[in-house]
């Protein structure tokens, strides 16, 4: 099974990037109560190693116990709903194009999460799980051509300052993503390493 490719300080500071605005129930590592992670060890303990570092924690419980809501590491989801059984699924086995945000319900697959709390935790959740299983995808190999390189019309989300800046360089500038600093072609549409998607103004555009 492959990995994800991104270490567990990148999805940490992704983590924090996308659950900015998440209700009060949310944890993420280091701050995860002690009680509340055992709770969760307890109800996944099937499918969590006792080695896997639990790096965010939403607590769906009236007496804060952590036995329902959701668990990320850095190999899987992990969820329960209220008087609900216990999910898991690793990143590599979840499709992006499969979750479906509504209202305080994420469907994924066959199976959904819901909680009580803030509406906007679920589609926060959506847009951070999107990353992680997209970076668990294996990055496949490039491609050679043999045709010269062109000039194409930019993609969605890529700029038209981004564009005009690429087409008019006498000499193709190099770029990376700002999220994990991999190399990127100027009008990649997702990082293969981390998932995140261009800027407004397209990729970093590394000078010299």
């Amino acid at each position: 099974m492959p990995s994800i490719n991104m270490d567990e300080d990148s999805i940490l500071a992704m983590l924090r990037q996308h659950f900015t605005l998440s209700d009060s129930a949310l944890y993420l590592a280091p701050a995860i109560p002690p009680k509340l992670e055992r709770g969760a060890r307890k109800v996944h303990g099937a499918s969590l190693q006792p080695s896997e570092r639990i790096l965010a924690l939403y607590d769906d419980t009236v007496l804060g116990t952590g036995e329902d809501g959701f668990v990320v590491t850095s190999r899987r989801l992990c969820f329960k709903n209220i008087n609900g059984k216990a999910f898991a699924i690793e990143w590599a086995e979840l499709d992006p194009e499969s979750m479906v945000a509504d209202d305080r319900k994420l469907t994924i697959g066959n199976a959904s999460i819901q909680i009580s709390g803030e509406a906007e935790t679920i589609a926060l959740a959506e847009a951070a799980f999107y990353v992680l299983a997209v970076s668990a995808r294996p990055i496949p190999p490039a491609e050679p051509s043999d045709t010269a390189p062109t000039t194409p019309p930019p993609p969605h989300p890529i700029s038209y300052t981004a564009f005009a800046v690429h087409a008019s360089s006498p000499v193709a500038p190099r770029y990376s993503c700002w999220m994990c600093s991999s190399h990127v072609a100027w009008d990649t549409p997702r990082c293969t390493t981390c998932g995140a998607a261009p800027t407004e103004d397209g990729w970093t555009r590394l000078t010299g």
